[in-house]
């Protein structure tokens, strides 16, 4: 029998050092400023070799809708639809990068490179934002976002799901903008030293609704939860900022390039002519697939669920969203509810 001149246990001790020295450098700010340069090298060079060659990819309809706002930013015409006389994409991303292709005299197609490359730059900025003031650690900004850039096992090809594979395809996407500001939304609010600091709310939580409906979902339950077990509140006070959370909704009714509140229920006339998946979709293979990287998060989240008050707002709005998803497999049977299952896995990756 062979032997050799180091102990047993030698080959383990070395994996252990490794894997600890990895984590140690995820963990930097160097760590996470390397992978930050190089997601937005990808995302750019990407981007700028697809923009000058032929693609396959269903980006087609953002870019049109930019495009019809860059012709006639007040009157736009439908991006792909003769007899239609409004879209669900004339949303405020679309019209603000309609503005700048206008002013700027550049096709949206050839903007593609830099939407892009911004919308993974706000990402970035919104994933180190939100470890530092809601997670409470800075250093989990790598962590965080590896996570949500691959621990999605098979991730489908529908927008809510931010798997790296995916970039190029969803880089210009709106609900990566969304829920980017959703991030940072939560991260600063609710400001518990004034209530009249957390006006800016009413804007936020509309805008983003608008640009990302199911994105301004998650925004919405996942920030009432914070604010209502926000210890640091008064309850007079975690009414208000509720109730005026809610009632900020109402402000999305004045967009006047599409009527948002009655295109969403109407969502199942886009499912007829292939805008969105039929609901079953949403509850079967790839979407089932997406839950097994995250199912060792269950254990810290009922170890720490009555101790961590981060865990709890997380796992409260989770259970929300389970109930939802669920209500609508039995119930509703809608497939932009069905797309709650994209929200339902970030919640159990945080």
């Amino acid at each position: 029998m062979l032997t050799f001149p180091f102990p047993k246990n030698s080959m383990l001790n070395s994996v252990k050092k490794i894997l600890k020295q990895t984590l140690m450098s995820l963990e930097s700010r160097r760590g996470f400023l390397s992978l930050s340069i190089l997601l937005c090298l990808y995302t750019f060079v990407g981007l700028y070799f697809m923009s000058n060659f032929e693609r396959a990819n269903d980006d087609w309809e953002h870019l049109a809708a930019m495009k019809s706002f860059a012709e006639a930013p007040l009157h736009p015409t439908h991006p792909y639809s003769f007899d239609t006389e409004y879209s669900h994409l004339f949303t405020p991303y679309h019209f603000f990068w309609g503005l700048v292709s206008r002013i700027l005299n550049i096709s949206p197609f050839f903007l593609s490179p830099f939407i892009g490359l911004i919308n993974v730059l706000i990402f970035i900025i919104s994933v180190q934002i939100f470890a530092s003031k809601f997670l409470k650690d800075s250093n989990l900004a790598s962590i965080l976002l590896l996570t949500l850039m691959f621990l999605w096992f098979l991730a489908p090809g529908f927008s809510g799901y931010y798997q790296f594979s995916h970039l190029m395809k969803t880089a210009i996407y709106p609900y990566r903008l969304a829920f980017s500001l959703s991030l940072l939304t939560l991260a600063f609010y609710p400001i518990v030293t004034s209530l009249k600091r957390n006006v800016p709310l009413l804007l936020l939580i509309p805008l983003i609704f608008l640009i990302h409906p199911l994105s301004g979902l998650f925004l919405i339950i996942t920030l009432t939860v914070k604010m209502w077990y926000c210890k640091e509140l008064s309850k007079t006070g975690r009414i208000i900022l509720v109730t005026a959370s809610v009632l900020s909704l109402i402000l999305a009714t004045f967009w006047p390039f599409y009527p948002v509140f009655s295109t969403i229920l109407g969502i199942a006339s886009f499912s007829k002519v292939s805008f969105t998946g039929q609901f079953r979709e949403f509850y079967q293979g790839q979407f089932l697939y997406c839950i097994v990287p995250a199912i060792p998060g269950l254990y810290f989240l009922v170890k720490y669920f009555r101790v961590d008050q981060r865990i709890k707002s997380i796992g409260i709005a989770m259970f929300i969203f389970l109930f939802i998803y669920l209500f609508n497999f039995i119930v509703t049977e809608s497939a932009a509810l069905g797309e709650l299952s994209s929200i339902l896995l970030s919640l159990f990756k945080y």
